[in-house]
């Protein structure tokens, strides 16, 4: 069975940004609205997908180890609003996608950028074929043999070193993390060694193959810094913010994960419970065309087979990252 995990924060947020919908009550609802518009689809495209949702717990181990991350998501009042309202539509969102038959996995105490990293892990190394539904960049970490990345967003799908490097500037994870590692991420209000940005880091790779074959070399005086972004990256300062963002970006150096800590969820399908959610927030179009949206769902849940998905749960802890 092919498995389609999907990052539902992540379509929720950018889905709130779609023209407003308020239901019944005043309240925004086109995060909803939109959300379940867009995994239906992607249900439709990929009809030999399972799909698996997953939902963000709080890591607060990365709090721990950096006060300010995420933080600067909520500078402003127009950026606050939007959390705040999506943070408000979750809940029903998940109710209604519950009464679809769906299959929802939660961690209290991780993202689901890790969930999704070690569970895609350990399906593909059972043999599944994954596809990553996000727009988050950070989930090309999972890019491997069996696993591909699929922007919900744009629809851009990228399954080789090849379609990783035009798109972000690096062939392997590794590459990858090591980049953001130095860059940072403004999105998550992760600082980056000062003066390295999105042209500089690939350079840094170029050349010495990795971050610690830079440090390496300026240890034994193989190489001595001279441009303000590497002298910047040599010092003590950065070199401690380097690897403070690996702890925080690399998903291989999350906590591991098992099937104790995140809760699985499925109801049975519920059409009518679902219609009278709609019918409250008024979606006019999901009650005027109700077998467009739920058609998928239905035949995906007939025919979807969850054992792979709990066999590779109860092996968690036994899958190994490679380096």
């Amino acid at each position: 069975m092919d498995f389609l995990l999907i990052d539902c924060y992540s379509i929720a947020y950018a889905s709130h940004f779609s023209a407003p919908m308020r239901g019944q009550d005043g309240n925004e609802v086109q995060a909803i609205y939109v959300t379940l518009r867009t995994i239906a689809k992607r249900a439709r495209e990929n009809p030999t997908f399972a799909p698996v949702l997953l939902w963000d717990g709080h890591a607060k181990w990365r709090y721990d180890l950096y006060p300010e991350y995420k933080s600067g998501r909520k500078k402003g009042e127009a950026a606050l609003a939007a959390r705040e309202s999506v943070s408000r539509q979750m809940p029903h969102l998940r109710i209604m996608l519950s009464k679809l038959g769906l299959m929802q996995l939660h961690d209290p105490n991780a993202e689901a950028d890790d969930i999704g990293h070690q569970l895609g892990n350990a399906l593909v190394a059972k043999g599944h074929t994954v596809k990553f539904l996000t727009g988050d960049h950070d989930w090309l970490q999972n890019l491997q043999p069996g696993a591909s990345w699929l922007d919900h967003r744009t629809d851009t799908h990228i399954a080789t070193p090849d379609e990783m490097e035009a798109a972000v500037g690096a062939r392997t994870a590794r590459d990858f993390v090591q980049i953001k590692a130095m860059v940072g991420d403004t999105s998550d209000s992760i600082e980056g060694v000062a003066k390295i940005g999105e042209k500089t880091a690939p350079k840094i790779l170029a050349e010495f193959g990795s971050v610690e074959g830079f440090f390496a070399k300026v240890d034994v005086g193989e190489f001595v810094p001279k441009l303000v972004a590497h002298k910047n990256l040599a010092s003590e300062e950065g070199r401690a913010i380097y690897r403070r963002n690996l702890q925080l970006m690399d998903l291989s150096l999350a906590p591991r994960l098992s099937s104790e800590s995140i809760v699985t969820t499925r109801e049975n399908v519920d059409h009518a419970t679902f219609l009278d959610w709609c019918e409250h927030f008024q979606f006019r179009y999901f009650l005027q065309n109700p077998a467009k949206l739920t058609g998928p769902f239905d035949d995906l849940v007939r025919r979807a087979d969850y054992s792979g998905l709990f066999q590779a749960l109860h092996q968690l802890g036994d899958i190994e990252e490679e380096e």
